[in-house]
């Protein structure tokens, strides 16, 4: 008797295991690399401002318009890069680097003084509220200094 029961419960512990086993694998596989998508959902949203600082940017028809065709312009080109098999990757991470400065400066081109000084707040509250966390992203600013020190 204590046999069977002994088996039954071990038949039920591996089920247990296996079913969770499989439900997490299930509901991680499908879930989208990044929550922030770019139009129609495909690709994640590289540039431009979120949806709070746009509200307060207050963007003319004329603003979103041409900031839209600057976003299409730049997914394109950095598309192109990633393509690029003749590039070596730190070619690769240099040509980001200023395709990544020619978009902020055509953006900037854009946007009024009032509205670059909302975004320069919104960036300097970001930078606070992330306070002194370590590391920054991979390549940053942030471990160059303290890779130094």
């Amino acid at each position: 008797m204590k046999k069977i029961l002994l088996f039954a419960c071990g038949l039920f512990l591996f089920g247990m295991a296996s079913n969770a086993q499989s439900t997490d694998t299930a509901s991680h596989g499908n879930r989208p690399r990044m929550e922030r998508r770019g139009p129609g959902g495909r690709g994640p949203m590289m540039m431009g401002p979120n949806k709070e600082l746009a509200k307060k940017l207050n963007l003319t028809d004329d603003q979103q318009t041409k900031l839209k065709a600057i976003n299409e312009d730049f997914r394109k080109q950095a598309d192109g890069i990633k393509g690029n098999t003749s590039l070596t990757d730190d070619q690769k991470k240099e040509a980001f680097r200023d395709l990544f400065k020619k978009n902020r400066e055509a953006q900037n081109a854009v946007y009024t003084d009032e509205q670059k000084e909302i975004i320069k707040k919104d960036m300097q509250e970001r930078r606070a509220h992330r306070g002194d966390r370590k590391g920054g992203r991979p390549g940053g600013d942030n471990q160059q200094t303290e890779s130094q020190s």
